[in-house]
């Protein structure tokens, strides 16, 4: 059976324990890859994600909107590719600028973008993070790392695919097929913080990585700059940037739906061993693993939870 496994984004937290959690997501995901259009059948795959979002909570959680100095920094760099004669003032007052104009560009919601852009920089900036109080880039490597082990496919989303990217390199994972979605891996922002570093202003594919291909809308405002990842990385194999149509607000779902993730998860030779996939039983498995789950331990306010659930990318 093929193992996929997923690396989630930014938005993720859900109050129940981590490994329910971990269940509550891949079943999104493997719902999602059940319902794809453009994934041919054959034989049967697994779906897990590596859960990550519970390890970027710092004590004391701020307000949205109030971005720590990191967070905030990261937020004035980012504003440079839309406003080039730069911006000064409050976190909250630049989220709000930027959120108006992606707005205006993109015919978004000001309201849903300023949400948006409030918790992306907010948990890019916790992993980043070297130095100061609450640094959990280790911890959240560590977990990461080991549920790529043994993968056939890792299928990294967003602030996703910079956690794999270190994870790879750091514990040197081999994996036959890396497919990055939505990644701000060569934005400005991430790329001069990765580790390890860039060379020569040149990052390149983790060395047990067989197969690289990125994905991204060209609708998706932190996926920048366009064609990005394969300007900024080496072997990289497939960097496509269309319009897909799916940004709705950076959500994994329609991703994993596209035409291009289910043409790599049906080539083939994109795994070098079993090549299609159907992903229905790993759902129904799914299902069934997490009703076990639920009834071992009940979560208090179970309307409530299965509503964030659902509505989490």
């Amino acid at each position: 059976m093929t193992r996929i496994v997923g690396v989630h984004g930014v938005g993720n937290y859900l109050p129940e324990p981590p490994a329910l959690a971990a269940q509550v997501k891949a079943g999104e995901w493997a719902e999602a890859l059940a319902m794809s259009q453009h994934r041919s059948r054959g034989p049967q795959a697994e779906v897990r994600v590596a859960y990550y979002a519970d390890l970027l909570q710092p004590p004391g959680r701020q307000n949205a909107g109030d971005l720590d100095p990191d967070a905030e920094s990261m937020l004035a760099e980012y504003l440079k590719t839309w406003i080039p004669e730069g911006v000064q003032g409050s976190s909250t007052w630049l989220l709000r600028l930027a959120a108006s104009r992606l707005a205006e560009a993109f015919a978004f919601s000001p309201q849903a973008t300023f949400g948006f852009l409030s918790v992306f920089f907010s948990e890019v900036a916790v992993f980043l993070r070297e130095r100061g109080a609450f640094v959990p880039k280790g911890h959240v490597l560590a977990r990461v790392a080991s549920e790529l082990a043994g993968a056939d496919v890792v299928v990294a989303h967003s602030l996703g695919s910079v956690v794999a990217y270190e994870a790879l390199w750091k514990y040197r994972i081999g994996v036959p097929l890396l497919i990055t979605l939505g990644s701000p891996l060569a934005s400005p922002m991430v790329f001069q913080r990765l580790r390890p570093a860039p060379v020569g202003g040149l990052g390149a594919r983790p060395p047990g990585v067989r197969r690289w291909i990125n994905v991204a809308d060209r609708g998706d405002i932190v996926a920048i700059p366009p064609r990005g990842v394969s300007k900024s990385f080496k072997d990289v194999d497939a960097d496509v940037h269309d319009s897909i149509g799916l940004f709705e607000f950076h959500r994994v779902v329609k991703y994993l739906q596209c035409r291009e993730v289910g043409s790599a998860l049906s080539s083939p030779g994109a795994l070098g061993r079993e090549g299609d996939l159907t992903i229905a039983a790993a759902c129904r498995s799914y299902r069934l693993r997490l009703r076990t789950s639920l009834l071992r331990h009940p979560i208090p306010g179970p309307e409530a939870s299965a509503s964030e659930a659902s509505e989490s990318p």
